[in-house]
């Protein structure tokens, strides 16, 4: 049967848009939906893909790569936007849309397809970290489990969870090798990418900041130590040999079957080889591994020294070439100065910002003479100005506009707050709040304070305050002030 046959022939489009992006969030936000509903209305999925579109910032192009599409339209809102996204969905295929029993309301349904591709789309974007261990321990405990099966007592049922048991062990194993062979093939790839570098640059960051990181450490290293597949290699071997050698079972198996004998006698045979056979692998494969992983790390480390190695020759080769040129005969120097633009370079390091100090040989000079009077003007003076400066920052620090900013923060667009609620972290916010109760009755002041009892006071954090409510200044009008 064609690919084709099963998905429709511009599923793929949306992708290769000029609004892939757009439309990457719109399938996205689709999963997401179908993750957490059990129905999905059509308007709950358009307010979904608004409110995504809402937390970055895009921009929409003409999009006439589409078959089918809608004439261009003026985006101007996100409410539109997902509106011509989703409608751009339904005619790709990526959604179907039917309607409830006893309404007209549209529900929103994924086909089979979409589903399985909207997980491997998902997938490419986490950063997973792959358990080699899990695909052989499950593998492992299926076999364990249709042995277990195999010495009770039987009874269709039981033959049943044999059946499905052996099934799934032959998956696992299926996972597990295909999880080793795109482990070995991902090696294979940061050797290829090493013989593009052409900078030391590229190289440590292609071994350090990404395959030490998303490979070895993530990966590799636990592969050959948490994850190690190898203990349970002779367990299994062990029960596939068991179970392939009892005829008995495998006759009940087979004819619990709707298939015929035949066919679910030869179905077996196949699941138990395919454990058989990648278990039998593991070894091979995992040397491979190792082999593809010292080759990489020595082949980086090569490159790395050579390319070093030819930055310093061309560095020495510069050098001669500037120092020879004093030898030529003028003609010849003439030419050499019109070739190149040559400028001298420095560089200006931590060390070179100083001042040598100059020794003094220390004499024995006569003292100064303090003038008694002088001095007392002097430090009259300085303390004066002292204390006008700390006035003038007292006053800017607290003045009536940061009373005014403070008691508004505290209302937050509220009415009132009282006492009990003001949250007094700090020193500052004790002595604002003592001067908006001294304020109060300034005639710029938004607000007003009313006390039930003003010899009453309250704790808050180590302070007290009086019991007391501050609101909003309301006008003759009934207004409050902002």
């Amino acid at each position: 049967m064609s690919l084709f046959q099963n998905i429709p022939e511009n599923l793929f489009s949306v992708l290769s848009s000029p609004n892939r992006v757009l439309y990457v969030e719109a399938l996205f936000a689709l999963r997401d939906a179908f993750k957490r509903e059990i129905t999905i209305e059509r308007d709950v999925l358009h307010l979904m893909l608004a409110d995504r579109l809402g937390e970055q910032v895009f921009n929409w192009q003409d999009d006439d790569l589409l078959p089918d599409g809608e004439p261009d339209q003026p985006v101007s809102s996100l409410t539109d936007l997902a509106r011509i996204l989703l409608r751009r969905l339904e005619q790709t295929g990526w959604l179907e849309i039917e309607y409830k029993q006893t309404s007209f309301e549209e529900l929103i349904t994924l086909p089979p397809y979409a589903v399985s591709i909207l997980d491997v789309l998902w997938s490419l974007t986490e950063e997973a970290r792959q358990e080699y261990g899990r695909h052989a321990f499950f593998a492992y405990t299926m076999l364990k489990s249709a042995d277990a099966l195999r010495h009770a007592e039987q009874d269709k049922s039981r033959l049943d969870e044999a059946w499905m048991a052996l099934e799934q062990a032959a998956r696992e194993a299926e996972k597990l090798l295909d999880a080793l062979k795109t482990l070995r093939n991902n090696i294979r790839r940061y050797h290829r990418r090493l013989s593009e570098a052409i900078s030391t640059e590229a190289i440590l960051q292609g071994h350090f900041d990404e395959f030490q990181v998303l490979v070895n450490e993530r990966i590799y290293h636990p592969l050959k130590t948490r994850d190690a597949v190898q203990r349970y290699k002779v367990p299994v071997l062990g029960l596939c040999d068991s179970l392939l050698s009892d005829a008995a079972f495998l006759d009940q198996l087979a004819a619990n079957t709707e298939q015929e004998p035949a066919q679910a006698h030869e179905q077996l045979f196949q699941w138990l080889r395919i454990v058989y056979d990648v278990f039998d692998s593991v070894d091979m494969l995992l040397g491979d591994i190792d082999q593809k992983n010292r080759a990489y790390t020595r082949a980086s480390a090569d490159r790395l020294l050579t390319m070093l190695n030819e930055e310093d020759n061309m560095r020495g080769y510069l050098i001669k070439l500037i120092a020879g040129a004093r030898q030529l005969p003028p003609d010849r120097r003439q030419i050499l100065l019109q070739s190149p633009a040559l400028f001298r370079q420095s560089v200006l390091g931590r060390d070179a910002l100083y001042m040598r100090a100059v020794s003094r040989i220390n004499k024995d000079e006569k003292p100064l003479t303090i003038d008694t009077a002088s001095e007392a003007i002097s430090l009259q003076a300085q303390q004066g100005h002292a204390i006008e400066q700390f006035l003038r920052d007292t006053a800017n620090r607290y003045s009536q506009q940061k009373v005014i900013d403070y008691v508004l923060n505290l209302l937050e667009g509220r009415d009132a707050i009282s006492s009990d609620e003001i949250n007094l972290a700090s020193d500052e916010a004790y002595i604002l709040t003592l001067l908006a109760v001294v304020r109060q009755y300034e005639r710029q002041m938004p607000y007003q304070i009313s006390m039930s009892d003003p010899e009453k006071v309250t704790r808050c954090g180590r302070y007290r305050i009086p019991i007391m409510t501050i609101s909003r200044k309301t006008n003759p009008r009934g207004e409050t002030h902002d």
